[in-house]
């Protein structure tokens, strides 16, 4: 049984309460000296390969148009994958990413079978973005980040399409 919970409300973190980049830069840092971590840094200028490439590949596609402009904001990318790590290893790294994340509330709560999947983010109300999302799986041993802004306007017309 799938269940989203979200909270694009008013009770959302905002900018000045949010975990900082540098904060889960150093985490995922950390994390890569666990045997069986992967860890994927994309900086600015492969992130911008990466969009650009995209942009390529959506010519013709409206749809993907729409997901390129969506990620027009993101400037850096960083990936930490620990399923592989020891149970103790994932134990750990969980433990220290839910330390990281204490007392914020995440933006996106999904439940499915009993995997829990949490989407974090810095909601800017102000202009109308969210801030350095991270996607977070802890049963999968996936921890995603995306550093940039990512307009809600867009997100929103996306969905409605």
């Amino acid at each position: 049984m799938l269940c989203i919970l979200c909270s694009l409300t008013a009770g959302a973190v905002t900018i000045k309460d949010r975990v900082r980049t540098s904060q889960v830069k150093a985490l995922v840092a950390e994390c890569r000296s666990y045997e069986g971590a992967e860890v994927i840094n994309a900086g600015r200028l492969i992130t911008g390969a990466v969009k650009g490439a995209i942009r390529l590949a959506a010519v013709g596609d409206a749809e993907a148009r729409e997901i390129t402009r969506l990620l027009k904001g993101v400037k850096s990318i960083s990936i930490l994958d620990f399923e592989d790590c020891s149970p103790e290893d994932k134990e750990t790294i969980c433990s220290r990413i839910d330390r990281l994340f204490s007392g914020i509330e995440p933006l996106m709560e999904v439940h499915d079978d009993g995997d829990l999947l949490l989407i974090y983010g810095a909601v800017d109300e102000t202009a109308s973005t969210v801030r350095d999302f991270v996607v977070y799986a802890p049963a999968d041993g996936t921890f995603i980040c995306m550093f940039g802004s990512v307009d809600v306007n867009k997100v929103v017309h996306i969905i409605n399409q």
